[in-house]
């Protein structure tokens, strides 16, 4: 999905019967796990707050699957950087982000 309106956009609140979507977004973020870290559903064409990443913070690499979550923490400073993937900071924004209730 390159539509810069579509993933700008506003996404919708997921639930328990979106899991079919988590389950696709973790499958394509896996499929590209060379040049991508982290996706969000809408860079499928769902609109749903949706994301999954390579969180490598503990013992051994975990794909992670957040639904609804929410930026607790800013960075002071912007991190430049090119990659394949538009989510290529995702690594580095993950300590600041939880999933809501």
């Amino acid at each position: 999905m390159h539509d810069p309106i579509f993933l700008g956009g506003r996404s919708e609140n997921a639930s328990r019967d979106d899991i079919e979507i988590a389950n696709d977004l973790l499958e394509t973020l896996i499929a590209h796990k060379e040049s991508c870290v982290g996706m969000a559903a809408n860079m499928i064409g769902e609109k749903k707050r949706i994301i999954a990443f390579l969180d490598e913070s503990g013992k051994a690499p975990t794909y992670t699957l957040m639904f609804n979550p929410e930026i607790i923490k800013r960075m002071a400073h912007i991190i430049r950087k090119r990659d394949a993937c538009p989510s290529s900071a995702v690594r580095d924004l993950v300590s600041g982000i939880k999933a809501s209730r």
